[in-house]
């Protein structure tokens, strides 16, 4: 078994890059049949509930990734604890 690698995508709202980041890298992943890797996403000024922005969900849409259900997540200590990865 593969030890798991923990992957956390940040910017500011967490509403456009680093949920675009995760939808596409989760993709890739799924497309790859890498199941090994978690992938989460947060926002270092967002208060946190928010859906992805329209102009994100409309460029991820041309790439069949769906940000229908994403909401933003303020960042948050367990989230850095958590991390193997932390990409800004």
């Amino acid at each position: 078994m593969t030890e798991e690698v923990r992957v956390l995508l940040v910017c500011t709202g967490n509403s456009c890059r680093s949920a675009m980041a995760e939808g596409l890298l989760k993709r890739m992943l799924r497309e790859g049949k890498v199941d090994n890797v978690s992938v989460r996403s947060a926002g270092t000024m967002t208060g946190g509930g928010s859906p992805a922005s329209e102009g994100a969900q409309a460029v991820c849409r041309e790439v069949d990734v769906d940000l229908s259900e994403h909401r933003s997540s303020p960042l948050t200590g367990s989230m850095l604890s958590w991390a193997d990865i932390i990409l800004c």
